[in-house]
């Protein structure tokens, strides 16, 4: 069994149903057990899930045939998102491990030894996957390192904020961050070329 539905994921799956933040192109990143995946087809015209394991490709592929929802989804075994191409996405969404541990501890919540370098790694993919005004939007744990990885979209991404977090306990809040993708000035046309 993948990833099993846990809290993070029901606080991802309500905070992309009620802000809307599901629209056109949509690649999930570690779609696991394939909520947030089918999530997203229900408000976009087009969902690419991804994942590592092959059991959780083919438990998702599995509820994606149930639900109808096939012609809206494609699930891809890779490694996070680098087999596509650049600029393809409107929303890049990921419940990623999160917590601070090494990867031989349980790589299915080990987020690396601060908690954020996988978060880290995806955002520096996901930048050039991302259409213009793209999102990458990501669960992190305040048990993490979350200062460096606000300091590292803020250098990635035009926009970066906290949009929602959930106490679990009294010592832990997850969060969403979502970072807006900055516009790449380098490569507009000259002016000389735009019409007026």
């Amino acid at each position: 069994m993948p990833y099993p539905v846990s809290e993070d994921t029901v606080f991802l799956a309500n905070y992309l149903r009620e802000k809307s933040q599901c629209y056109g192109t949509v690649l999930e990143v570690g779609c696991g057990n394939g909520e947030i995946t089918i999530e997203c087809a229900y408000c976009a015209e087009y969902v690419v899930g991804t994942d590592v394991s092959q059991d959780a490709v083919e438990y998702t592929l599995d509820r994606v045939k149930k639900k109808d929802l096939y012609k809206k989804i494609d699930i891809v075994l890779t490694d996070k998102a680098r087999p596509f191409r650049r600029d393809s996405f409107h929303i890049v969404v990921s419940n990623p491990p999160y917590l601070p541990c090494r990867y031989e501890e349980g790589e299915e919540v080990c987020g690396g030894p601060s908690g954020i370098e996988f978060s880290v790694e995806l955002a520096r993919d996901a930048q050039g996957l991302l259409k213009e005004h793209g999102k990458l939007i990501v669960v992190a744990s305040s048990l993490a390192d979350v200062s460096s990885l606000i300091s590292v979209l803020s250098n990635l991404y035009s926009k970066v904020s906290v949009a929602d977090t959930l106490p679990l306990g009294h010592f832990e809040k997850l969060l969403i961050v979502v970072a807006e993708k900055r516009l790449d000035l380098q490569n507009d046309p000259p002016k000389e070329v735009l019409r007026d």
